[in-house]
Formats: C-alpha cells, structure tokens, sequence
C-alpha cells in the first residue's frame, strides 16, 4: 500500500434540501479540505486517584479552494445565509471501486462559516468550515463522469488532431 496523496480525493457537496432533484457537485479549484475530530476531556480527582471522563464527539469540515465566477463558488454562501444542512462526501478516487462506485466518507452538517479575504498579490481564496451532525460514515460513493473530467485531464496523443482517450493511471 502507498501513501495517500490529498490530490486523489475530492469533496462533493449537495444541500440536504435539494436532495430528490440535484446531484451532488465539486466546488471547483479545491485546494484542501481537512477533517477534525475532537472530544473533551477531563478527570475527576479522587481519593484514590483521578477518574477519567470524556464529552461527547465533534466534528467539523472545513474547506478551502480559489474563488472564481460562478454558482458552485456562492453555493456554501446560501447554505450560511440559509441556515441549510449540507451533505459531504470525501471520495478517494485511487480507492479499491465497488461496483463502480469509489469509497467514501458521508457527513451531514451546517456549514457556519464563509470567507473570502482578497489580498492584492493573492488569488482570492474562499474558506468555509461545517460542523458535522454525529459521526460521518463509510460507505460508497457514485462520481460522474463530469466530475472525473474536471479533476483530472484525458491522454492525448502527440499526432496533430488527435482525439483525448482514457488514460493508464
């Protein structure tokens, strides 16, 4: 087994609310995204000796990619504005397929934050961060044929003219 490049995965995102009649999407130009777990701790001191004691778990999701002209870009903006639960899913594009299907984590949540700092000399970078309901589970995840496209390019030929075709990972 090699080690797990980011690159291979992508996140897909879809308000929960849009569920029955629109696909997940990829916001475009993802740089990271990046889970965190947590969950306090504490210890309760006794006479014979501290009693460990744990809160229950959190999650949050935060995403960060370059802004650019489009819907996709103001799509987890009207999810904050709205106050809309999001669907995630974190797919490993390199992972072992299930009937064509890519492993993947899923998580709902509400996404509470929504930044674009634009710095004179920088790309304007949108970051957005979602704290997770519960715990995100594993399972399999179906990604378009539109999507692979647009994370990764088709192997063309040096010839003039020549078509693009699927290439050998």
């Amino acid at each position: 087994m090699g080690a797990i490049q980011g690159k291979d995965k992508l996140l897909l995102v879809r308000r929960l609310d849009e569920a029955d009649s629109v696909a997940a999407t990829k916001p475009l130009y993802q740089i990271e995204h990046k889970w965190e777990y947590s969950r306090d701790s504490k210890s309760q001191q006794t006479k014979d000796g501290a009693v460990p004691t744990s809160g229950g778990l959190e999650v949050s999701l935060s995403l960060k990619g370059l802004a650019s002209r489009d819907d996709e870009n103001e799509y987890m903006l009207s999810a904050v504005e709205d106050g809309a639960t999001v669907e995630f899913w974190d797919v490993d594009l390199k992972g072992v397929q299930k009937e064509g299907k890519y492993p993947a984590r899923y998580a709902r949540g509400k996404v509470g934050k929504w930044s674009v700092p634009s710095n004179v000399e920088d790309l304007d970078e949108i970051e957005t961060e979602a704290t997770i309901e519960g715990k995100p589970v594993k399972g399999y995840a179906t990604v378009s044929d539109k999507v692979i496209e647009e994370a990764q390019y088709a192997f063309r030929d040096t010839t003039p003219g020549s078509e693009e075709e699927s290439g050998q990972g």
